[in-house]
């Protein structure tokens, strides 16, 4: 697919896998992106930062740039601009011999006057060869358009090394020490360090309880039972500051159900100025509806990742 001047101590051999193959890893793989060559008419031009997300769990390749704002000296420019975020579906996937998987992804918005958005790009993260230097695994990005005043085909590219984020983490684990927020809880109290633990299809937490019980208070003579859930994941939503993950559940009883849902907003990838990325909010939401009574409580904490 691209050219590469790396010289292999195997052959290579392009197998072609279905989808449902590939995808089977359920991988959600992230990327930083240092500029090769782009052109000028180029999406990606005047970014200041580009992340690349493969997920195999959705089939799709997600682009984020942060992108300036060049602003002639003695003008009024706007000091945010929005970032560019493209999210392509998968076309087809080829895996050489190494490992590396040769991807193709691409939307088509031509019949409408827009865009052919093409992207091609290698995951190098399961290369198994051996190499006389370290290899560079591209993404190129090639966009096509009719330019109706000229009256001609328009195209434009813009090619970059991929350098993996978390090329084999099937995890993360947050160590959970901070409360931002409690409600309903009463007198039971988180004690000490929980944790949180991301996966690619759930998400768990643990956070050991205690009673706020001062001197001279009449409290029960019990020890609470601590949070500990473990959800399925629903969503995962990202943009280029963090990524926002939905868990859910609703467990049905005889005469009524709990419903549980974690949130949580996870920086560790972010490529955002002034965001730290070993952090990320939790918020613990439970309700039970039983024999026409409703009750809820909330808890929102916060998660540091000292790996990150």
């Amino acid at each position: 697919m691209f050219s590469n001047s790396i010289v292999r101590l195997f052959p290579i051999l392009l197998i072609s896998f279905s989808l449902s193959d590939v995808y089977a890893s359920k991988k959600i793989l992230n990327f930083n992106a240092e500029p090769y060559s782009v052109e000028v008419g180029s999406s990606l031009a005047s970014a200041d930062q580009v992340s690349v997300e493969l997920n195999y769990l959705e089939n799709e390749v997600k682009i984020i740039a942060i992108r300036n704002n060049p602003c002639p000296e003695g003008m009024f420019c706007a000091a945010v601009v929005a970032p560019y975020i493209k999210t392509l579906k998968i076309h087809k996937v080829e895996t050489d011999s190494c490992g590396i998987k040769n991807i193709t992804a691409k939307e088509d918005q031509r019949p409408a006057d827009g865009l052919l958005t093409l992207v091609k790009m290698q995951d190098g993260t399961e290369d198994s060869c051996q190499y006389f230097r370290a290899p560079d695994y591209k993404f190129q990005m090639i966009e096509k358009f009719y330019d109706r005043i000229n009256g001609q085909n328009v195209t434009n590219k813009a090619t970059f090394f991929l350098k993996a984020v978390n090329p084999s983490i099937d995890s993360s684990e947050f160590s959970l020490s901070e409360v931002l927020q409690i409600d309903g809880f009463g007198i039971e109290i988180p004690q000490g360090s929980g944790g949180l633990k991301i996966s690619q299809d759930e998400v768990s937490i643990f956070i050991p309880m205690t009673l706020n019980c001062g001197p001279g208070m009449m409290c029960p003579a019990y020890m609470p039972h601590p949070v500990s859930v473990r959800l399925p994941i629903v969503s995962r939503t990202r943009n280029a500051c963090n990524e926002t993950i939905e868990a859910f559940v609703v467990t049905q009883m005889p005469e009524g159900q709990i419903t549980e849902r974690l949130t949580i907003v996870d920086s560790s990838l972010s490529i955002c100025e002034n965001y730290l990325r070993n952090l990320a909010t939790v918020t613990y939401v439970s309700e039970v509806k039983y024999m026409g009574h409703r009750t809820s409580r909330k808890m929102m904490v916060l998660g540091f990742n000292p790996a990150r």
